[in-house]
């Protein structure tokens, strides 16, 4: 276990150890929640927008107009309703990887 100071601005910095077995770099993205009481980092694989091609503009096309008929049929409904119509659109567009 690592001890970290929190800085100004409530920033940290991690330590090599923990950057190594994550395999971090500088610029990559990391998600960030709480589970239990304590503060959950992972790390996120981001694809740089100019390397999708216009397959990925097309998928990101159809998520978008997906989201907007969601949006447009569920302002007044229940949010677990919403959400779960928000999963099925995200999955009608996913690729199988």
């Amino acid at each position: 276990m690592e001890l970290i100071k929190i800085k100004g601005k409530f920033q940290i910095t991690l330590p090599q150890s923990l950057r190594s077995q994550m395999g971090l770099a500088v610029g990559d993205y990391v998600k960030a929640d709480v589970e239990d009481g304590k503060i959950v980092l992972e790390r996120i694989a981001m694809v740089p927008a100019d390397s999708v091609g216009r397959s990925g503009s097309k998928e990101r096309r159809q998520a978008l107009a997906l989201i907007e008929e969601i949006w447009s049929k569920t302002k007044n409904e229940d949010p677990e309703e919403v959400e779960k119509l928000v999963r099925e659109a995200v999955k009608a567009v996913r690729k199988p990887q």
